[in-house]
């Protein structure tokens, strides 16, 4: 058994105070057990939660590990460096003496 505040933070960083919020809307994300006014959940609540939001099956072999790296999807944010030099055409560190 783990202290309330510890599952939160396992669980993927859920506060106390949201849990027991939760707790007191009746939408308790984990079960708890009192004990000595403090609550505690069991590791085999915590190890159930998160294996029911698991994805049901991921495979091993993606899609895209076999595309080759010119078809691989873009990248969210700004580019590399090195991602830059390659779509001007420039030789690898050009802007370094």
């Amino acid at each position: 058994m783990v202290p309330e505040k510890q599952a939160g933070e396992i669980v993927g960083g859920i506060s106390v105070k949201t849990l027991r919020n939760l707790r007191a809307e009746g939408k308790e994300l984990l079960p708890t057990i009192e004990i000595g006014g403090r609550r505690y959940v069991c590791i085999s609540d915590i190890a159930e939660f998160i294996d029911q939001r698991r994805p049901k099956s991921i495979p091993l072999t993606s899609s895209i590990t076999a595309l080759p790296v010119d078809q691989l999807p873009r990248r969210v944010g700004r580019p590399k460096k090195s991602e830059l030099r390659k779509a001007m055409d420039l030789p690898d560190r050009t802007l370094r003496s």
